[in-house]
């Protein structure tokens, strides 16, 4: 984008070009320093928790600032300032708040951190970053990164893409240390998304117009990100757990923006296996993907179900409420305004869905009444009762290999119906075989 207000622009990178330059000469012992709870790295790229002494830039300039008055460079930019307000519009500084505080001390934190830690500043990194601050004025559509950690899944491409603007990457050590530093710092008052150990980033592009009420991510966004998590856990037969959905300005900066989180409530449960897409897996899982987003797009019963697979990886619940969890998804996909017989018509439909042999049929047959006895039981009296207890016993199970078992049949099941959602509403028939 051309440069609209060219006099301020070179007011803006003569001002930090010497500010910079200044706060090079200042020895290291008088700079304002602060403790800041981060991330390091080791030899292997490993993030491990630290306390790092970083340069307290709002304490540094207000040091400085009756000196930086004198500047004439400081008159100008002070002559030409641009503030944006968080709907793109301009206003004024009175007594000089924004200018002497958030807006000189927070360009420099950043320009300071792109620079990797140091005072050695480019003319050409201050003007892209002016540019990013008329971009936020003149400009009327914003873009954001829509991002969303996914815990337990590894790469082995560095990069998915899935559509145009909507891809799976390997994590970048920014993204580790944002999440992290926003977790610490809101402990509480947002979702902490900061796990150790993620390795993957679900990353949309998503424009907005400028001023639009909100900046949580839109449903869109929200739908695919969780139809992702669905399709990567259905298709490796393992839990991938989707993280909390935030939004990062793309293409402007403004002293009012900041990080914007929505979505999943704060995560519990981190499965202990770890979920690798391959190279040679890619073509097949994006063919998948593609599948179950448009069989879900017109059969809505579909999305209703694979939501509730991704929150019952996402929370961490009691053995009983997993059960519940669990057959109220086979609910969903196979009694469709069934009214009676439940046990039966769920049992039978599933077993001769999934079941190739008799042996087979017969094991995912009374499983499935075995697991809908228990839901019954936990629903209507909070325990399992000591009859049913002595049936998982003949049947060689405890309830944590029940719920695997039943696991299994489930993600067959939804591989079922994605290929073919019409297979639904043919069950009926599958009594009479």
């Amino acid at each position: 984008m051309k440069t609209v207000n060219q006099p301020y622009c070179q007011a803006f990178t003569r001002f930090f070009i010497k500010l910079f330059n200044h706060f090079s000469k200042i020895p290291n012992e008088e700079i304002p320093k602060r403790h800041e709870n981060t991330l390091g790295f080791d030899n292997k790229g490993e993030p491990y928790e630290t306390i790092k002494h970083s340069v307290d830039f709002h304490a540094l300039v207000d040091k400085l600032i009756e000196s930086l008055k004198g500047w004439p460079e400081y008159k100008e930019l002070r002559k030409n300032l641009i503030l944006v307000d968080a709907a793109g519009n301009k206003f004024k500084d009175k007594d000089d708040f924004h200018l002497n505080n958030n807006f000189i001390s927070s360009i420099a934190y950043e320009l300071f951190y792109e620079n990797e830690l140091s005072f050695k500043c480019k003319a050409k990194q201050v003007r892209a970053k002016y540019q990013l601050i008329e971009n936020g004025i003149y400009q009327d559509t914003w873009l954001y990164a829509a991002k969303s950690p996914l815990y337990n899944l590894e790469l082995e491409s560095k990069k998915i893409k899935l559509d145009e603007d909507f891809s799976i990457n390997k994590i970048s050590k920014v993204d580790l240390e944002m999440l992290f530093r926003t977790s610490v710092s809101s402990l509480g008052n947002i979702p902490p998304a900061y796990s150790h150990g993620i390795k993957t980033i679900l990353t949309l592009k998503v424009p907005k117009r400028k001023g639009e009420r909100g900046h949580f991510p839109p449903l869109r966004t929200r739908e695919l990100f969780t139809n992702v998590a669905a399709s990567l856990s259905i298709f490796k037969r393992s839990p991938v757990s989707l993280g909390p959905i935030y939004l990062l300005p793309k293409d402007f900066w403004m002293i009012f923006q900041g990080v914007q989180f929505s979505g999943l409530r704060p995560h519990s449960r981190f499965p202990w296996r770890t979920v690798e897409l391959k190279k040679q897996e890619v073509p097949s899982y994006r063919a998948f993907w593609k599948r179950l987003k448009q069989s879900s797009k017109s059969h809505r019963w579909l999305a209703i179900a694979y939501e509730r697979l991704v929150e019952y990886h996402f929370e961490e619940s009691s053995l009983q409420d997993r059960i519940i969890d669990i057959m109220i998804m086979f609910e969903i996909l196979y009694l469709a305004g069934v009214e009676g017989e439940l046990k039966f018509r769920l049992s039978s439909t599933c077993s001769k869905l999934l079941g190739q042999t008799r042996p087979q049929r017969e094991k995912i047959y009374n499983r499935m009444r075995l697991a809908y006895d228990i839901r019954s039981s936990v629903v209507h009296s909070g325990k399992i009762g000591s009859k049913l207890e002595k049936r998982l016993i003949t049947a060689g199970l405890q309830l944590p290999g029940l719920i695997s078992k039943l696991e299994g049949y489930l993600y067959d099941s939804f591989n079922v119906f994605i290929k073919n959602p019409e297979k639904r509403e043919t069950l009926d028939m599958l009594l009479l075989s």
